[in-house]
């Protein structure tokens, strides 16, 4: 098999490693618990989607592996000349503060280099000639705080520039000309404040562009011309707050946009544009308000959508107008008080919804109309008062409505989820739950009650459970049991509550009882009452 050239690739972990080397036999290692002959190398990073697995076998790894790592952290304050005739060579944790020109002329065929966590300030032009086959070049975490012109346009075949962590404040116009195969940047924190137009004039491969952890205010029309193969762009902690920032309308194939954490509070010219490619839109912590009429629109292959921390107050029925691919939307923490009827109706797709601590007082059944395949709903450290009549959501597998102020739960409150496996009703005021108030929940495993104020429970209130699993009734009043509570709860194996022996129950034999305080205690109970044989 082969490598992917753009792979930042780590062989074993140092554990591993000092494993190997006291292995009686350095051909076998057990990982896991399981031995084996070869062992997976190539270990690529998250961001590249096209990872590929190196098998080498354990004794060709050590010395491979030690080869690589022979001149880090070493106290190194040069670039040694004797560095053999590996592919890779790995500098980083040295002290290297500074590269003469020309000083890797002679290794031309080096296809990988760290210089990572050392002390450089300077990138000359000429500190990288003679580096044509170069694939990697990793800098992070130096104190670099100017690139001289042309100083990176020798490297025709680089696929991967890491710049981040150190003291950059500009990049100026063609910055990184030259460099006509690169296709992952990253840029994240320095203390960019300034991104000229054609800062990445001539990155036409340009797959990945983190931005990130910078001082960006302003994003300027034109500055992504170049830009068109560009699927992924990281912006967040940054300060943009320019109203006008059309600049995204130049990133067609775009996928992945991440503006969390800026001060964005207007929207509008961010996005009636056509990025019809986009997938995923993170926005949370900004100051937004307000999602207009028909916002997203243009939007239509939007599959997640993450409006968390900001100051949005009401959906309306035209919010999420034209996203008929999401899958995912979160208006978590935010001030929504209110939603319209048919807020949600047009999303066909969706499958998670996180409202969790907003002031939700009520959620209209309407809402949810024409949902499908919703499976988790988070509706959890809100103002809802009571579980009324809720939508027909057939496949809901989770319902967080823990941390709001429920006092009662009525008969039948849940029995348009037959979905249901997870049910969260803990922290709330509950006092009072009638007979069969869980009535349809055939396919429920887990109920959290705990926190509550709960003190009878009545012999039918559990019943139609017959899948339940755990459930957690702990810090609760609970004075009186009613035989037969459980009497379909056949798989009840975790029954966690703060009552003592001596209160009534019955589970034929025995219960497991979880003691919050205490962690796990068995205790076997003598039921005061059982059914008749």
């Amino acid at each position: 098999m082969t490598c992917v050239r753009s792979c930042f690739w780590s062989v074993l972990s140092d554990r591993e490693i000092q494993r190997l080397s006291l292995a009686a036999n350095p051909t076998q290692l057990d990982i896991g618990g399981t031995p084996i002959n070869t062992v997976i190398c190539l270990i690529c990073q998250s961001f590249f989607p096209e990872a590929i697995l190196l098998v080498l076998p354990v004794a060709d790894v050590w010395a491979t592996r030690r080869e690589w790592l022979k001149w880090r952290n070493k106290k190194l304050t040069g670039v040694p000349q004797d560095i053999g005739v590996s592919e890779r060579l790995d500098l980083a944790f040295n002290k290297i503060a500074s590269l003469p020109v020309g000083i890797f002329t002679k290794f031309h065929w080096l296809s990988y280099i760290s210089l990572a966590h050392n002390k450089i300030s300077v990138i000359r032009n000429g500190s990288f000639s003679g580096l044509q086959n170069l694939d990697s070049l990793q800098l992070q975490d130096n104190n670099i705080s100017v690139i001289e012109m042309g100083s990176l346009s020798s490297l025709k075949k680089l696929n991967v520039l890491d710049l981040s962590d150190n003291e950059l404040t500009v990049i100026y116009n063609a910055q990184f000309s030259g460099l006509n195969s690169l296709q992952y940047l990253y840029l994240k924190r320095n203390k960019i404040s300034v991104l000229e137009v054609g800062s990445f004039w001539g990155l036409y491969q340009l797959f990945v562009l983190r931005l990130d952890h910078n001082k960006i205010s302003m994003v300027r029309k034109g500055l992504f011309t170049t830009l068109k193969p560009l699927r992924h762009l990281v912006l967040s902690n940054n300060k943009i707050s320019k109203k006008d920032m059309k600049s995204f309308v130049e990133l067609l194939s775009l996928k992945y946009l991440d503006l969390t954490t800026n001060n964005i509070f207007v929207l509008k010219d961010l996005f009636y544009t056509n990025m019809k490619m986009l997938t995923s839109l993170h926005l949370e912590k900004n100051n937004i308000s307000l999602l207009e009429h028909g916002l997203f629109a243009a939007l239509s292959g939007l599959t997640g959508l993450y409006l968390g921390h900001n100051r949005i107050s009401i959906i309306t029925n035209g919010s999420f107008m034209g996203l008929f691919e999401l899958q995912c939307l979160h208006l978590d923490h935010n001030n929504i008080s209110m939603l319209e009827k048919g807020s949600f109706s047009m999303l066909h797709k969706l499958t998670e919804l996180n409202l969790q601590t907003n002031r939700i007082a009520l959620v209209d059944k309407e809402s949810f109309v024409k949902f499908s395949d919703f499976d988790n709903l988070y509706l959890e450290n809100d103002e809802i008062v009571q579980v009324g009549p809720q939508p027909n959501l057939k496949k809901l597998s989770k319902l967080c409505l823990h941390h709001n102020k429920i006092s009662i739960l009525l008969r039948g409150s849940f029995v348009r989820l037959p979905g249901l496996s997870q049910l969260y009703l803990n922290n709330n005021n509950i006092s009072v739950m009638q007979s069969e108030a869980f009535t349809g929940l055939t396919h429920l495993k887990e109920l959290y009650l705990h926190n509550n104020k709960i003190s009878i429970i009545e012999h039918k209130t559990f019943s139609g459970l017959r899948a339940l699993q755990q459930l957690h009734l702990h810090n609760n009043n609970i004075s009186l049991l009613q035989v037969p509570v459980f009497a379909d709860c056949k798989l009840l194996l975790k029954f966690s509550t703060v009552s003592s022996e001596e209160g009534l129950c019955e589970a034929y034999e025995l219960y497991q009882i979880i003691f919050s305080d205490s962690g796990w205690v068995i205790q076997k109970i003598v039921c005061t009452s059982r059914p008749a044989s």
